[in-house]
């Protein structure tokens, strides 16, 4: 949280708290009531106070760490979907497996379609017409913990783009999810 928000909701606390204790004074029966309401509401600010102070605050350098790690996360991800097109899909070759469990490995427990190819290579590819390639290119927008992120897949001989699939990388887990897939 920005230490100028941080400033200002401590402000507005301190603010309320003057109402509070006006209020308590002009309505309040006796001085111990008064003295209750008081300590409740310093105890519940000393408690806002103690969190707000013990909150990270995201610098430059943060982030910057943060969209590498995404970058190189998602670049070993488009490796792995490439490696899908060495293998061969039809038959039960334990390298399929092998590399749907390295892929599972970067995305939360939850997603669907983190070991599977996301594009399927038709007979054009197999007669080397085509050379389509998965890359990642990641957003530069940035929300605490989440980066929005891109893997494109196109022909490294013509540049026809084939697919894509997005993503959302948590930069606190190191893990992505919510995969979306152009051919879903």
């Amino acid at each position: 949280m920005n230490k100028f928000v941080k400033i200002g909701v401590l402000v507005g606390t301190f603010v309320a708290l003057a109402g509070d204790v006006y209020y308590v004074q002009h309505n309040a029966k006796s001085t111990s009531e008064q003295s209750v309401v008081l300590d409740g509401k310093i105890n519940d600010l000393q408690n806002e106070l103690k969190r707000l102070s013990e909150s990270k605050e995201e610098t430059k350098e943060t982030i910057e760490v943060k969209l590498k790690n995404a970058v190189n996360a998602g670049k070993e991800v488009a490796d792995l979907q490439n490696n899908y097109a060495k293998l061969n899909t039809k038959s039960k070759d334990r390298n399929i497996e092998d590399n749907a469990d390295k892929l599972r490995k970067f995305f939360t427990k939850d997603t669907s379609n983190a070991g599977v190819p996301w594009l399927y290579i038709n007979k054009d590819y197999i007669q080397g017409k085509l050379e389509p390639n998965w890359e990642f290119v990641t957003t530069y927008g940035f929300n605490p913990g989440k980066v929005d992120t891109l893997w494109i897949n196109k022909d490294k001989t013509n540049g026809d783009i084939y697919a894509y699939t997005t993503a959302i990388y948590d930069s606190e887990t190191g893990l992505f999810s919510q995969i979306k897939k152009s051919n879903d």
